[in-house]
């Protein structure tokens, strides 16, 4: 009961700022011309203290998937992410990269999770 499903750009959502508990972000980055972008949209419709979760490939190498599935970016590695998660106001992210099944044939995959801050002036315990 408390769920809605709102359709809209990932650049500029139409959400209110700081009115959802959490942001998810699934296999959706790599797609996007401006990842920073869509993060930044994440960290400014998070209430103070909510949670901003991105699961996206790690970095590789297999160009095809430019070709074949529109791919823009290779992947993502800590360096881009931590940044850009910084860079929106969120903080204390955090990337783990998530277990494989042996017999997966595509890239590994992350999560990157990052809050936002109760108040400017206080951080996160």
């Amino acid at each position: 009961k408390n769920v809605e499903f709102l359709q809209g750009d990932l650049s500029s959502h139409p959400i209110e700022a700081g009115t959802v508990d959490a942001a998810v972000c699934v296999l959706v980055l790599h797609h996007l011309p401006d990842p920073d972008r869509a993060i930044a949209e994440m960290a400014r419709i998070l209430r103070p203290g909510g949670s901003a979760v991105v699961v996206d490939m790690v970095s590789h190498n297999r160009e095809a998937y430019r070709h074949t599935m529109g791919h823009r970016w290779q992947g993502f590695g800590v360096p881009e992410m931590i940044r850009w998660m910084s860079a929106a106001g969120l903080e204390r992210p955090r990337f783990n990269v998530l277990p494989s099944d042996s017999s997966a044939k595509g890239p590994g995959r992350f999560a990157c999770s990052a809050r936002k801050p109760l108040t400017p002036e206080k951080p996160l315990p």
